[in-house]
């Protein structure tokens, strides 16, 4: 995880909303997912100074998230506050406070395992700027109890101005099976910095020093900050415990960033540096931030954030090839600090690449990109300007069975309901299968009350499937949440209670087809166009991408005149007209040959050479209208026939039926 301790240099401050734009896909849904945001409490808290992954307490299968809120005064100004926040939901579970004013409790946490077998994952804390018994900025590293927030142990700086505290990691550096909490002190020796390893010592309750500190575990020349950032990658090798790496951002005059690893029986400890040497403009402070991650076939990488000249740059290093520096990439904005904060994630777009994710605070920037086409975002995240968006960031545990790590990033200036700068962090979950977008494939006359069938692929098993009908090309979020291109929906045969005209639960087999009639109630000449949403039990909406042959304009169905039962003598024939002018009269007439001949002056044809009226009803509402008549007795054999007139406004839809034979 990346240690971030406040940089001198002017960031405007300016207050900003809890919200976060992203750019640029078109079904941003489709790619990642804001699970939840969660505010500071109070103005000036910089929630989210630290941001780490935390063990599940809850017992809900899903990580929790630690923050550091540096500026939080619950015991003194600037006393900082360390919170365990849910992962699901990103409410407060627990809160730990610095032990007084100035301590910024929260400059780095992390995650521990249960340390003290109380079956709670444990966590810690670092407090820089803790004045304690070995003078001022000493500093201090807590050791907490994730059950209740008790203090199990605490480590002390050894010297005035050691700054112990400034960064933490967690892993089994020295490979005998049990991870050391690692803590740096970047103001030890003159500013050189060093790095210590402890164990808890379940016995006695308390951190016992685990490996003596060397030579390489301390910054070599002065001033080099050696520790301000630090991570584990976990096993390097079978003959390598987990590495640790080290960044010291004012190691010589570009920074640096360093993998250590102790070989496990000798305790011998191995440094290998990395260096930024892929071209471009002169760079300084590599190591300000950095990350590893061990991917999916075992390689191991590790980028460095350097945001200090220029735009600021990111660099990323291949373990696995000899430790080339295989990306290097350029902020473009001079003074908006690019790579203040990186995290190295797992391949979020099945293509076998980690992605990475870029802080750029002073921009209040953050991108992902994917490291087997870094020139292409993943996902964008813009905050208002001045929120310090980006300024931490960190992995998180995969929350929606994807298998690819989420993430959390930071706003320490976000200005939210409680206050001004109380900072914020945003949690994001990246796709969970790499299917192209739901595929619709929709079949229809167009004609009202005829079927239209449409046909559904590319769905992911199980899924709950939404389909909607809209009048315009109107982007419209729907009640259900779907970010959909079309608006003005409509409602089929039974009301659904939502803006969707029809569900489709449980979908299994990667496609779905429903056949359903258009209502006649519907207005020809409208325009409709379908769009389908999915949910699946993660927390992923799903949307069908806008295709014109999804849609078209409605017809109306020919004017039709029915009757039943043939013609008798002696016997009542029914007669129903369909598809006339709604809530309008049709006019019903019998002859016995077929002709051109009007009726009473207006109506121009009755299809008839002599029509005689039966009745005129006023049609319903889907241009439906039923009238019968009485066939005389003794005209068997005469023939026989029919006619419906709709009739408005000098506009007349005509049906005339066969001739038909009296029996």
């Amino acid at each position: 995880m990346n240690i971030l301790l406040k940089m001198r240099d002017s960031i405007p401050l300016l207050a900003s909303a809890l919200a976060f734009a992203l750019t640029p896909s078109l079904f941003a849904q489709q790619d990642w997912f804001n699970t939840w945001n969660s505010p500071g409490g109070s103005t000036g808290d910089a929630f989210g100074y630290s941001v780490a992954e935390m063990g599940d307490l809850d017992s809900d299968g899903l990580s929790e998230v630690l923050v550091g809120a540096i500026g939080a005064d619950n015991n003194g100004r600037n006393s900082g506050s360390v919170f365990i926040l849910d992962g699901d939901t990103g409410n407060v579970l627990l809160r730990v406070d610095g032990e007084g004013a100035g301590d910024l409790l929260g400059v780095d946490v992390i995650g521990l395992d249960d340390l003290d077998g109380d079956g709670s994952k444990d966590f810690a804390a670092g407090s820089p700027y803790y004045e304690g018994a070995n003078g001022f900025f000493s500093g201090r590293a807590y050791v907490f109890s994730g059950a209740d927030g008790s203090v199990l142990d605490t480590i002390e700086g050894l010297a005035a101005g050691d700054m112990l505290g400034s960064a933490l990691a967690f892993g089994d550096i020295d490979g005998d099976g049990i991870k050391e909490l690692m803590v740096s002190a970047i103001g030890h020796g003159n500013m050189d910095g060093d790095v210590r390893a402890f164990n808890f010592n379940q016995t006695t309750g308390a951190l016992d020093e685990d490996f003596s500190t060397s030579d390489m575990l301390v910054g070599s020349t002065n001033s080099e900050w050696f520790g301000f950032a630090l991570d584990c990658p976990g096993s390097i090798s079978p003959l390598l415990g987990d590495g640790l790496v080290v960044g010291a951002p004012f190691d010589s005059t570009t920074g640096s960033a360093s993998l250590f690893a102790v070989h496990p029986g000798s305790g011998l400890l191995s440094k290998f540096n990395f260096l930024p040497t892929l071209a471009g403009p002169p760079v300084k402070g590599v190591g300000i931030s950095v990350s590893a991650l061990k991917g999916d076939s075992g390689a191991i990488y590790l980028a460095a954030g350097a945001p200090i000249n220029h735009g600021g740059s990111v660099f990323v290093w291949d373990v696995s090839l000899g430790f080339p520096n295989t990306h290097r990439i350029d902020g473009v904005n001079l003074g908006a600090h690019f790579g203040f904060s990186v995290a190295l994630l797992d391949d979020s777009n099945f293509d076998g690449e980690p992605d990475l994710a870029i802080g750029e605070p002073g921009n209040s920037h953050i991108e992902v990109l994917d490291l087997a086409n870094p020139t292409a975002p993943l996902l964008v995240l813009d905050g208002t300007l001045g929120a310090r968006m980006g300024w931490s960031m960190t992995r998180l545990s995969d929350s929606n069975g994807s298998g690819k790590s989420d993430f959390v990033a930071s706003g320490t200036r976000i200005s939210t309901g409680a206050g001004t700068s109380t900072g914020a962090i945003s949690h994001w979950t990246p796709p969970d299968t790499d299917l192209d977008p739901p595929a619709t494939t929709v079949t229809s006359t167009w004609l009202l009350g005829d079927d239209v069938t449409i046909t559904v692929d590319n769905l992911r098993d199980p899924c709950d499937l939404y389909f909607y009908a809209g009048k315009s090309i109107t982007p419209t979020t729907s009640a259900e949440g779907f970010d959909l291109d079309i608006g003005n929906f409509q409602q089929f045969s039974t009301p659904t209670g939502g803006d969707y005209f029809f569900l489709a639960s449980n979908v299994t087999g990667g496609t779905k087809t429903i056949t359903v009639p258009i209502p006649l109630t519907m207005s020809a000449g409208s325009p409709l166009i379908f769009q389908v949403g999915t949910k699946t039990s993660s927390p992923f909406l799903r949307v069908s991408p806008l295709d014109p042959d999804d849609g078209g304009l409605l017809v109306a169905p020919p004017f039709q005149l029915d009757y039943s039962p043939p013609p008798a003598a002696g016997a009542t024939t029914n007669l129903q007209a369909n598809f006339g002018h709604p809530n309008e009269k049709i006019y019903f007439f019998y002859g016995t040959s077929t002709g051109s001949a009007g009726y009473l002056g207006f109506i121009v044809n009755t299809g008839l050479s002599a029509p005689t009226m039966i009745a005129n009803i006023v049609a319903d509402a889907t241009g439906t209208a039923n009238s019968s008549i009485g066939i005389p007795a003794g005209t068997t054999g005469f023939p026989l026939y029919f006619s419906a007139v709709s009739w408005i406004n000098l506009n007349e839809l005509l049906d005339v039926t066969e001739e038909l034979t009296i029996g």
